[in-house]
């Protein structure tokens, strides 16, 4: 899977390729100062038939420090959320 992040004007997209084999479109707004947090919210997708078919459907990262990054990425299937969060650390 990868993810690629971008502007487009005041808001930070993303898309997500997914390995479920779609690829949800996402935006975040950019908080003024130093950014803690970025909520990710679901716009589209490409490759889905139908809204319920299983997508990454939100995701929240927090920066922690320098070091230290937490996602909690949303996964929907049939309305269902189902979060997963993963803890990132920089190695050194």
């Amino acid at each position: 899977m990868v993810t690629v992040y971008h502007l487009n004007g005041d808001k930070l997209m993303m898309t997500h390729y997914c390995a479920v084999g779609n690829q949800p479109r996402m935006s975040a707004p950019v908080p003024a100062g130093e950014i803690k947090n970025l909520n990710f919210t679901f716009v589209d997708a490409t490759n889905m038939a139908k809204p319920a078919d299983a997508h990454m459907h939100s995701l929240a990262m927090t920066f922690q420090d320098k070091d230290h990054i937490t996602q909690v990425w949303n996964y929907r299937q049939d309305g269902k959320d189902m979060p997963m969060t993963f803890t990132l650390e920089r190695k050194k």
